[in-house]
């Protein structure tokens, strides 16, 4: 489905963004900046796979919402 699909993918993105973080953590970095780089690195990486997360489940809530409202106009609209 449409909304299986979606959502798929946006797992997959949290994934990747998963996978980022640990190819990056291997990375041996010597400068005085290492620190305050690695945190805002790991900072703007929870807020991406946050982003998706909250976009998944507000993409998930509408396609039930839209599912439901579908089907009472259906049902509203049949000839008993």
């Amino acid at each position: 489905t449409t909304k299986g699909n979606v959502s798929n993918n946006f797992k997959k993105a949290v994934e990747k963004m998963n996978q980022v973080e640990s190819v990056y953590n291997q990375v041996q970095w010597d400068s005085e900046a290492a620190d305050a780089f690695r945190a805002k690195f790991t900072k703007l990486k929870n807020e991406i796979v946050s982003a998706f997360e909250n976009l998944d489940s507000q993409f998930t809530t509408l396609m039930e919402q839209t599912l439901s409202d579908i089907q009472a106009t259906e049902n509203a609209n049949t000839v008993q």
